[in-house]
């Protein structure tokens, strides 16, 4: 970024009541998982997306280098959901991607009557730009979700800052990684058709790969799968990331055309 860009950004911060630690944000490198798939375009791609009437502009600039204006609050809890980390305060969130993981988590509840519900991580701090821990996370289009278990473990939502059980153990799943409640999570979620990528550690997505051929499903399955992409600390959830909002000019989106369906 040049001096008269950085000029404009700092102009636009000070503007708009952003914090310091959202200044920052504007001047972070990119992250390492945008690195593989670093192509960008404005939000009037080719791609059709269902979009949600939002007036107001919410996610500005991209991924790892926003901005989040106007932003919703991830309720504490709701249906078929809880959210964790609550004094980390980053539940900040875009309106489209609060209703995008609310309904998904009534599909799931309504589906599995389980006693575990979605159990939401991070998503961005209020205004966006650079969030402990995380090298994106910044215009309120990410967001984290524990991985499900067999044993149905939900974790304290008031205490701690990371999740709590690492699902590959010597290069394999572990025997509590629910293979068909991951599966249909990951599903439903790519069916709102407004998802990127999701990130997710390579030797669980082999797993649901193996689980979809078993139930003789790949074939169907391929264009859910194309959509899992490896990142290094990705063993105990999936880090969701999906499209601009249409109500949101100045965001940037993900080139993700190019993704290999399947495995």
């Amino acid at each position: 970024m040049d001096a008269i860009s950085r000029a404009f950004v700092l102009l636009i911060i000070i503007m708009t009541g952003f914090s310091l630690s959202s200044l920052a944000g504007a001047f972070e490198a990119e992250p390492e998982e945008s690195m593989v798939h670093s192509r960008v375009m404005q939000n009037d791609s080719h791609f059709n997306f269902p979009f949600f009437q939002i007036e107001s502009e919410q996610a500005l600039g991209i991924y790892w280098e926003g901005h989040l204006t106007s932003p919703d609050h991830f309720d504490n809890e709701g249906e078929g959901y809880i959210k964790l980390f609550r004094k980390r305060s980053t539940g900040w969130v875009t309106t489209d991607l609060a209703m995008i993981v609310k309904d998904v988590a009534k599909k799931m509840a309504n589906q599995f009557q389980a006693v575990d519900p979605l159990q939401v991580g991070d998503v961005a701090g209020f205004g966006g730009g650079v969030l402990d821990g995380h090298a994106s996370h910044q215009n309120g289009l990410d967001i984290d979700i524990r991985l499900l278990s067999k044993n149905h473990h939900i974790q304290e939502p008031e205490k701690g800052a990371d999740f709590d059980e690492n699902f590959v153990m010597k290069g394999h799943a572990s025997s509590n990684f629910d293979l068909e409640r991951n599966y249909q999570l990951i599903k439903h979620i790519v069916e709102s058709k407004r998802v990127t990528f999701i990130f997710l550690d390579r030797v669980l997505k082999s797993a649901l790969c193996r689980y979809t051929k078993s139930i003789g499903q790949y074939e169907s399955a391929k264009t859910i799968l194309g959509h899992l992409d490896h990142v290094v600390s990705h063993q105990d959830h999936i880090h969701v990331r999906i499209t601009c909002p249409q109500s949101s000019p100045h965001c940037q989106i993900q080139d993700f055309s190019l993704l290999p369906p399947g495995c």
